[in-house]
């Protein structure tokens, strides 16, 4: 959650509002909420759904990370997407601006 509230303290303000914000964040947003709570059942479904819509959309990508008898665990890479709203893996100019369409124009 540090990087988070990382994040939050570069571009949000003095840490009340921060704090505020990353409340917010974690039990407003059911994913990052059911993430946060190990709650296996919906993160499973998240699972399921991801693989789905990257077979469906990018067949070719999905192949590749899909190897015969050695299937690559979704969870390798989403739960920390998730957990870090993909601050850990992106540059921090990059996630500010993955922030900027998540949450200023709701497509979460």
């Amino acid at each position: 959650m540090a990087h988070l509230a990382g994040m939050l303290l570069m571009h949000c303000g003095p840490p009340q509002t921060c704090f505020k914000l990353f409340a917010n964040i974690i039990v407003g947003y059911d994913t990052v909420y059911h993430f946060n709570t190990f709650n296996m059942v919906y993160i499973m479904q998240y699972y399921r759904t991801f693989w789905y819509l990257l077979k469906t959309i990018y067949p070719e990508l999905c192949n590749e990370l899909i190897l015969p008898g050695d299937p690559v665990s979704a969870s390798v890479f989403i739960f920390p997407w998730v957990l870090t709203l993909f601050t850990q893996s992106l540059s921090i100019e990059l996630g500010a601006y993955l922030w900027d369409l998540i949450f200023l124009n709701g497509d979460w």
